[in-house]
């Protein structure tokens, strides 16, 4: 197996870690340095911060150690505390106690009679979802593609360069959607509507894989790219070939082999509850949307759309569990969606980490503008 050097400390390395050619061990001491807020004072000043540290030095400079960590461009993002069942559970009761109340904020007319946000995302989905298939098979026809032989769908598998086209169309059709649903979106700087689209990607690849995954798949596990592909994690070697022009093959193929393990912490668990509804899908597309970080650079007037937004989703589906679905207990779907939502955040997060690394390590999508404004600018 191929070895390099970290790039903080030297020691032998095999693989990367956060996206960067750096051990697990300096990996380990950025986050915990950024998760604890730590500073740190250089041991030798005479030196200027420009101390040599090595792994197996008694004394290594943590302050030269974090700053070089800065200087290679690592980067931490806090996830969110994840939450136990019984808390998810416990909170979707509170908030199933709560959602009476909600219909306050709206007081001039029921859900049914009033312009319904799931509503609206749904006919935007729906008109994207034509336009894509169009644009998905036309990509197949000029592709050779391998059909995976499924017993009732169209589907076919994809290797890294080709997920690339199916994912340009995804951000493509991701802005379109946006900019129908939401209001505010199209009202907003250029710079404010990057940044809820590269915040909803992500969550939008994610939660998409996971409902087509639940649908198509039952005995094995396939994860749905998009609308007609899909990749098997089980065979991330076949996802890179000899025949692609690709640099650093054998790192790219070990660096997609923890993505994929990460992934897979994520969905494994998620293909195990009750099988989503459309409206479902639906609801979960909004609230995507409107998960956003308090840090995240936007208006305040954005995040508190957002929260409205957020607790109309709610409103609707109280209506929808009630008069649709005939439940009178629904805080075990509302318990589920809500670890969909939290989960589909957390893969967000790796979604832009992988695609940066891609770019700038392997630099596969050097000249595209749509991928550099969504993932590295």
């Amino acid at each position: 197996m191929d070895t390099w050097k970290c790039l903080v400390c030297s020691v032998p390395i095999t693989a990367t870690s956060m996206g960067l050619d750096v051990c697990r061990a300096c990996a380990a001491f950025f986050k915990r340095t950024m998760q604890a807020g730590r500073t740190y004072s250089c041991r030798f000043r005479r030196l200027r911060n420009q101390c040599t540290f090595r792994k197996d030095e008694k004394f290594m400079c943590r302050s030269c150690r974090f700053d070089r960590c800065v200087e290679l461009g690592m980067e931490y993002t806090e996830p969110r505390k994840n939450k136990t069942k019984k808390e998810r559970e416990e909170e979707a009761r509170e908030l199933q106690e709560m959602l009476p109340s909600i219909t306050n904020i709206f007081p001039s007319t029921p859900p049914s009679r009033r312009e319904s946000i799931l509503g609206r995302m749904k006919d935007a989905y729906k008109a994207s979802h034509k336009r894509r298939l169009v644009q998905e098979h036309r990509f197949i026809a000029s592709s050779e593609l391998y059909d995976m032989g499924h017993p009732t769908k169209e589907i076919y598998l994809i290797n890294i360069t080709q997920y690339y086209e199916v994912l340009r169309i995804r951000m493509q059709e991701s802005r379109i959607i946006l900019g129908n649903v939401f209001d505010e979106f199209d009202n907003i700087s250029s710079s404010h509507r990057t940044t809820l689209l590269r915040n909803f990607i992500g969550r939008f690849c994610f939660t998409e894989g996971l409902f087509l995954s639940s649908r198509y798949f039952k005995d094995r596990f396939y994860f749905m790219t998009s609308l007609l592909t899909c990749m098997d994690p089980s065979n991330v070697d076949q996802w890179v070939t000899e025949g692609h022009e690709i640099e650093r093959k054998d790192e790219l193929r070990t660096s997609m082999k923890g993505f994929t393990e990460e992934y897979n912490e994520l969905m494994a668990p998620m293909l195990k509850m009750s099988e989503l509804t459309e409206t479902e899908l639906y609801a979960l597309l909004v609230l995507a949307y409107c998960d956003l970080n308090p840090d995240l650079p936007l208006p305040v007037d954005v995040m508190e759309k957002a929260e409205e937004t957020r607790l109309k989703v709610f409103e609707e589906l109280q209506d929808y569990y009630r008069n649709e679905l005939r439940l009178s207990n629904y805080s075990e779907r509302l318990g589920n969606l809500m670890t969909v939502v939290h989960e589909a955040g957390e893969a967000g997060v790796k979604v832009n980490e992988e695609m940066r690394m891609y770019a700038t390590m392997f630099n596969l999508y050097p000249d595209d503008d749509l991928f550099r404004e969504v993932f590295l600018d």
